[in-house]
């Protein structure tokens, strides 16, 4: 099994490779008027979602925004961590991170 580490030490962000999948850094900002990313520019993602911090709807509301920006389902995205938290943790299944970057800055 292969795992290659990318991150910038300064911000302490992880993005983690293996095969075709990632792990990405967010920032979700929920009940925002409109669900929109934030900022792609960052190594945090910002995420603004109009869905409330309650019940796991905004937790919800963020894998349905990214699932749908990138074309992939809903069940390719697994939060691993920050449920509870605005700072999460994502698995994206199926795309390596250049892909999803790509992808996410095609739909700014």
């Amino acid at each position: 099994m292969f795992f290659l580490l990318v991150g910038n030490p300064e911000y302490g962000s992880l993005a983690m490779r293996h095969m075709s999948n990632c792990v990405l850094d967010f920032k979700v900002i929920p009940g925002a008027s409109t669900t929109e990313f934030a900022d792609l520019k960052a190594e945090v993602i910002r995420v603004r979602v109009s869905a409330p911090p309650e019940r796991g709807k905004a937790n919800k509301e963020s894998i349905r925004f990214i699932a749908k920006s990138l074309g992939i389902p809903k069940a390719n995205i697994v939060l691993l961590s920050g449920e509870t938290s605005r700072k999460k943790r994502m698995l994206v299944n199926g795309m390596a991170k250049d892909e999803v970057m790509q992808n996410l800055h095609r739909k700014e």
